[in-house]
């Protein structure tokens, strides 16, 4: 009969380790906890649509409003991917300003990108910054109903909404950072100004300045010989969300 082994009794020193590494536990984080790495989700729609999707529609205050979608090619609904908007210049449109501001490549497929279109209906400038909310704002609206019809399709980081511009899209992108300042997890205006105030409501009664809102992690690009818009303007975004910011940072 076979002889069994204590359970006290020593492995023989020629025992080598498991070969599963399922059995071996993994290491601990700096803080002493055990990553197990990213949690498994599955959200949005079964199949839904990849790669470049030219026009998707969503109504708006019975208007049908449209924006581009990049959805990477390997998309999979077993992970969260972060939400990049990008808003156009003033008599642009969104496939326009995707063709000309080549980032997406810059993110290896691991982000969802949204051009939305603007119109010139707001004192000749494609995007509405004039109407500061609770006000009516179709182009504050279009944004709440774009990004919340991507999320409801495709797995979305909700934490992890990225926003930038050019020109008159960097003013609305100013803007917006400051009228839905906890949806929004940094933005990069270029080219633009703002935010500014459209009412006795946006500033403070006590100091006559323009209200702050949370922080904001901004990237403001601005070049210095720049005439359509000058870089003073940008000198302002940079102003306002330094105060924001509580920071020096900048230049």
């Amino acid at each position: 009969p076979e002889v069994e082994q204590e359970p006290d009794a020593a492995a023989p020193e020629d025992a080598s380790p498991p070969e599963d590494d399922a059995a071996t536990p993994p290491p601990p984080t700096d803080s002493g906890v055990v990553d197990a790495g990213p949690p498994v989700v599955n959200c949005g729609t079964a199949n839904p649509t990849k790669g470049f999707i030219a026009s998707v529609s969503v109504t708006v205050g019975g208007v049908a409003r449209t924006y581009s979608l990049t959805v990477p090619t390997g998309y999979v609904s077993t992970r969260r991917y972060p939400l990049v908007v990008g808003f156009h210049g003033d008599g642009g449109n969104g496939a326009g300003y995707r063709a000309s501001f080549p980032i997406e490549a810059q993110a290896g497929a691991n982000a969802i990108f949204a051009w939305p279109n603007g119109t010139n209906n707001h004192r000749g400038h494609s995007f509405d910054q004039f109407n500061s909310p609770p006000a009516a704002n179709p182009d504050v609206a279009f944004f709440d109903a774009m990004t919340a019809a991507i999320k409801r399709t495709y797995c979305i980081d909700a934490a992890r909404v990225y926003v930038h511009g050019s020109s008159g899209g960097a003013y609305f992108t100013n803007q917006l950072a400051r009228w839905r300042n906890s949806a929004i997890r940094a933005i990069a205006p270029q080219s633009g100004g703002g935010p500014f105030g459209n009412g006795a409501s946006d500033f403070d009664p006590a100091t006559g300045s323009l209200k702050l809102t949370g922080p904001m992690a901004a990237l403001i690009v601005h070049g210095q010989a720049d005439t359509a818009v000058v870089p003073a303007e940008g000198l302002k975004s940079l102003t306002y969300w330094r105060l924001a910011n509580g920071s020096t940072a900048g230049d």
